[in-house]
């Protein structure tokens, strides 16, 4: 599917009925690279090669879980080098794990094996990058420790500082993560971004007080800046917008520069739906323009994750833009 005709699905309400549940997450997405059945190869692959699609009549969004004595990929307890303990599930007061000896089996089909290292090859000379919330952020650790099988992997190298990404002023965790494994110039990172819309502040001379404008129509400035060094690019948003998350964070609704003053904009479903179609809009674009290459995929809402959350199960979608 092309960009523009995405924008357009996006472009209207969407219902229930509309919707496609996808269980597995996106970098779940990202296991088509490592399909089991091609031959692995250390020259530099084709754009083919990397990306692996499904064969003819198979859909990865259609199947169900099956029981796998294989499972779990890596330990919740071992994997400390990425995992967050906030997001570690093994570190809570959880007492049920039979979930994680599970593995998703499509219908009509099998899903490819997942190896870190073959996975890596494939990602030879290419950076991925998670950019959303807490849930891209999970995406991004888990990918880490599926690679490393969560054995500590002191190779790998801190690169953060390459994309300027620091602890800001009384955050009590960088914006994001940059890791680079060396032995195939493999780039993986994240950086947060709750609603993909650029945001800064109305008054710079006064950070402790002032509101921040929420550009609705506008990406993310890190996106922005570092879009041509990305290959394989994974965006979501979903839980963050609602009145509390806006009043806390004195967030601004803006578009064109200016706040907005037309009440059905800025009603909340309607911002989220413009903010979306900018952001893929934009993409596109850039795809078209300056980055043939790139594929990019957007993940939608899915049930929340923190303890003794309430989860509601809303559409799963995962996307690819072209």
């Amino acid at each position: 599917m092309k960009g523009g005709n995405l924008v357009r699905l996006w472009g209207r309400q969407w219902g229930r009925k509309d919707t496609v549940t996808l269980v597995s997450i996106a970098f779940t997405t990202l296991l088509f690279l490592c399909w089991e059945n091609n031959p692995l190869v250390t020259t530099s692959l084709s754009e083919e090669d990397y990306f692996i699609l499904p064969p003819p009549g198979c859909n990865y969004a259609r199947g169900r879980w099956v029981a796998d004595s294989h499972r779990p990929l890596y330990s919740g307890f071992g994997c400390r080098q990425w995992l967050s303990e906030m997001w570690a599930c093994r570190l809570t007061q959880r007492t049920d794990f039979s979930y994680e000896r599970y593995r998703w089996q499509p219908e009509n089909c099998e899903m490819p094996k997942f190896k870190g290292s073959e996975f890596l090859e494939r990602m030879r000379d290419k950076t991925i990058a998670f950019i959303g919330d807490s849930l891209g952020r999970q995406q991004f650790q888990s990918l880490m420790c599926m690679i490393t099988s969560g054995k500590e992997q002191l190779q790998v190298e801190d690169i953060g500082w390459k994309f300027r990404i620091v602890i800001s002023q009384g955050a009590i965790r960088p914006d994001g993560w940059a890791y680079w494994f060396p032995h195939t110039n493999t780039t993986i990172l994240y950086y947060w971004s709750a609603t993909l819309c650029d945001i800064e502040p109305i008054n710079v001379t006064d950070l402790a007080t002032t509101d921040f404008a929420m550009h609705l129509d506008r990406p993310p400035a890190f996106l922005s800046q570092y879009l041509r060094q990305v290959d394989v690019l994974i965006l979501n948003t979903g839980h963050h917008w609602n009145r509390g998350k806006l009043r806390a964070n004195r967030w601004v609704m803006h578009v064109n520069g200016k706040p907005i003053t037309d009440r059905k904009l800025a009603q909340m479903g309607n911002a989220k739906n413009l903010t979306i179609y900018s952001i893929v809009r934009w993409v596109d674009s850039q795809m078209t323009l300056h980055h043939p290459r790139l594929k990019a995929f957007f993940r939608t809402i899915s049930p929340r994750h923190f303890l003794m959350g309430i989860g509601i199960l809303e559409a799963d979608v995962i996307i690819p833009f072209p």
